[in-house]
């Protein structure tokens, strides 16, 4: 998959509200029918699955997860499970990194949360910021293998 703006442009038919429900749950209207950028990590069939060859070179080589440009700044822009996540609730603090957390550039942080269904509807995730070596060890310790 090519890195870069503009994102090549993925038609989502229907959505779900939650990965761990039945497909047939949509967003609702205003998310259905539509295109959306395409992120780098994802797979080339859909926007949903992750590409685990394309995420390891993201955290690797700290490429963005949106656009697969360098970020070249200290400081990241991250995704992180809150409160409200199953996953989070082993955790004391509520809220943990996970292998799709970073690296992003900042402006695709926020196109992540403004276009990304999966996102921008829920309450199980949260931007965020933070310094890669502070978070990079963390995040590459989530990687599914």
């Amino acid at each position: 998959m090519r890195r870069g703006y503009p994102r090549p442009r993925t038609y989502v038919e229907k959505t779900t509200a939650n990965p761990y429900r039945s497909r047939s749950e949509s967003y609702g209207k205003q998310w259905d029918d539509r295109e959306y950028p395409h992120p780098y990590t994802a797979e080339e069939d859909g926007i949903a699955a992750i590409h685990q060859g394309r995420l390891k070179e993201s955290i690797t080589f700290k490429r963005c997860g949106t656009c697969g440009e360098t970020v070249e700044d200290d400081l990241v822009g991250l995704i992180i499970y809150n409160n409200s996540s199953q996953i989070a609730r082993d955790k004391s603090d509520g809220r943990v990194l996970h292998s799709e957390s970073g690296p992003y550039h900042l402006k695709c942080l926020a196109l992540n949360f403004t276009m990304c269904p999966h996102l921008a509807n829920t309450k199980i995730y949260a931007p965020a910021v933070g310094l890669w070596k502070d978070v990079r060890q963390d995040i590459m310790d989530a990687i599914p293998y």
